[in-house]
């Protein structure tokens, strides 16, 4: 069976309008079923998708959420508790997916933003499948780095078989990104001085005085996040393919675009069992007005699936 997962970070307040836009009342709603509905996805997450300016939001978002699983032909498996009052929700196609058999939130308080995980009994696997939601919190890479240990935990509750996806927030492996465009605390939190050691900026300042960088500061991706994750034998999808492609001698660079502002931070990621299963990735990023993320989706041939990384939780 071939499974289509995709990720979309709806964009700051949801549905609603954000900080700078001309219109305070646009309604995205339309634009993201426009770029998200030729995707025909079986299993989607999306993030961000409350809207600040609304006052009776859980009725009007909860409402909005129907509306676009109804024009995706999608399910609600669940929706993330989140400190932030920023929720994700997880969506799936019942023809493929069949029903959640559990969906588990009980380490909730662990997270900022939230994550959810679904287990689905797949026709031709033997185990359930495992599909987690989550949004890693932006504001500490190590709180965030341990909301990915417990994440993956979770996604192995039901056996070795699980995927992931959501906004990262944090450098994925192969990026290269445009820290020009970078303000100082996302350089912050997601750079590292390149050799630095500790109290290597007590001499040598970042920012010049006219605002740009420095240029003599080799900023290089903080990658703790993704080794976490990597730790525990699961797989970026973006980054699998590529090295894959690489391997050929004609690497596919494409596929590690950026997916926000000036990185790669949307991703979905699958256990070690899935990882020969992944088959394609794309980046879908039209029409822009949808949001500020691109989507991201990857397909999963679950016939394809690694037997011999089959074992159960303990």
């Amino acid at each position: 069976m071939r499974i289509r997962f995709g990720v979309q970070n709806m964009r700051h307040n949801g549905w609603g309008a954000a900080i700078g836009d001309a219109d305070p009342n646009a309604d995205r709603l339309p634009l993201l079923i426009e770029r998200l509905a030729p995707l025909e996805l079986d299993l989607l997450v999306l993030n961000e998708t409350r809207s600040r300016t609304r006052r009776r939001w859980p009725q009007t978002w909860q409402r909005r959420l129907h509306r676009l699983a109804d024009a995706l032909g999608l399910r609600i498996a669940g929706i993330t508790p989140t400190k932030t009052r920023t929720p994700s929700a997880l969506l799936y196609r019942a023809r493929t997916m069949g029903h959640p058999i559990w969906w588990d939130t009980s380490l909730r308080t662990m997270f900022g933003h939230g994550y959810g995980v679904a287990a689905f009994t797949v026709p031709g696997l033997p185990l359930p499948m495992c599909a987690g939601a989550v949004h890693f919190t932006p504001f500490n890479i190590g709180v965030a780095e341990a909301e990915a240990t417990t994440l993956v935990s979770r996604v192995y509750r039901k056996g070795s078989i699980g995927a992931f996806g959501g906004d990262f927030n944090f450098p994925l492996y192969g990026s290269d990104p445009n820290w020009d465009q970078a303000l100082p605390h996302n350089i912050m939190l997601r750079a590292i001085v390149n050799g630095g050691a500790n109290g290597a900026l007590a001499e040598t300042d970042i920012w010049l005085p006219d605002g740009t960088l420095n240029p003599a500061v080799d900023l290089q991706p903080n990658y703790k996040v993704a080794d976490a994750i990597a730790r525990g034998d699961c797989h970026d999808a973006a980054w699998e393919l590529y090295k894959r492609t690489r391997s050929t001698g004609a690497p596919d660079e494409t596929l590690l675009q950026a997916t926000g502002a000036h990185t790669r931070v949307d991703a979905i990621a699958v256990t070690g069992a899935l990882r020969p299963a992944l088959t394609t990735y794309s980046v879908a990023a039209t029409p822009p007005g949808a949001s500020d993320h691109a989507a991201v989706t990857c397909m999963i041939d679950t016939e394809r699936w690694n037997s011999q990384r089959k074992f159960l939780y303990r």
